[in-house]
């Protein structure tokens, strides 16, 4: 299969086993690339299910993780340390595996939540932590089948607007989406998300590659499709069955 854009590329893997490893191996690597030339590196990292065995794997590594950062890619509005939150995912995959294999006491999570009354407040508040993280060494990202990317909905207005310097943004998801959870999202804006030294596109199953396949082959609009189409930052499309 032929990548989408000029900086994109594709792997299949036999099993979902496989792509866990895979991705967590090339993730690694493109952090200690990155600490070849800088003293800390920051990974934005995506939440569901699909990455969760990416980030077990990539904690059990012999990774310097007092040098490393990690943040969210989006989060949903709930509490942080409820099931539907995507840094409890975090903090039970890739840091619990890192603290119990005793490598990840210095690994830094910065969260998008915090104690404050509404989703613009959060993103507001949220802005200046994760923007002084940027550039990112990896992000990691899955998609909908509607074409989102992060919480970055097809027709979903930002708060506030996501002009090109934001890197936090409160989203409402439209009710069709099918959004998990809640509707209020915060998420990384489109700049954000490409400012990085790589992003891996991780998803398994036949209809998600039969959408993967629609957005790279066409410009449908959807943040999805604008992912694959630009070509300043490589995209690895990492697939399993």
């Amino acid at each position: 299969m032929s990548p989408g854009a000029a900086s994109s590329d594709f792997t299949s893997f036999e099993t979902r086993d496989a792509l866990a490893l895979g991705v967590a191996d090339e993730i690694g690597r493109r952090v200690l690339l990155h600490l070849a030339d800088h003293p800390r590196a920051a990974l934005a990292l995506a939440g569901g299910t699909t990455p969760g065995p990416v980030y077990r794997v990539l904690g059990r590594g012999y990774l310097p993780w007092d040098r490393i950062d990690a943040t969210l890619t989006d989060e949903r509005w709930v509490a942080p340390d409820g099931p539907d939150a995507n840094e409890h995912m975090l903090r039970t995959t890739l840091l619990h595996e890192a603290e119990r294999h005793g490598r990840g006491l210095g690994l830094r999570l910065h969260p998008f939540l915090s104690d404050v009354a509404t989703p613009v407040a959060a993103a507001n508040a949220a802005e200046p932590r994760i923007a002084a993280l940027r550039p990112f060494a990896a992000t990691v990202v899955g998609f909908g089948l509607d074409g989102h990317v992060a919480s970055l909905f097809p027709g979903a207005l930002p708060h506030p607007p996501a002009d090109e310097g934001r890197t936090v943004i409160a989203v409402e998801a439209p009710s069709d989406s099918g959004a998990a959870a809640t509707n209020q999202r915060l998420s990384l804006t489109l700049p954000a998300l490409l400012d990085t030294r790589g992003i891996w596109l991780v998803f398994t199953g036949a209809d998600k590659l039969k959408r993967f396949e629609t957005a790279r082959d066409c410009a449908d609009g959807s943040p999805l499709a604008a992912l694959l189409a630009q070509t300043s930052t490589p995209v690895h499309a990492r697939y399993a069955d």
